[in-house]
């Protein structure tokens, strides 16, 4: 994942937005890591495999019924 500070992000935002097309891209400000930016697919992705993993331990902790 590429990283860059918060003063080189705002320098060069477009490369930095077509950049999150093909993954996240790294945001820094103060030397620590702050944001992620990434597209709206890998962020839908990103929730749909959450969500799919949240269902399947709640199946796998629920009672089995017969």
């Amino acid at each position: 994942m590429p990283t860059t500070t918060s003063l080189e992000f705002q320098r060069k935002f477009g490369q930095y937005l077509n950049e999150s097309h093909r993954e996240p891209v790294e945001i820094t400000r103060h030397g620590r890591r702050e944001f992620v930016l990434m597209s709206a697919a890998q962020y839908d992705a990103l929730l749909s495999a959450a969500q799919h993993m949240g269902n399947t331990i709640k199946a796998a902790s629920e009672p089995e019924q017969n």
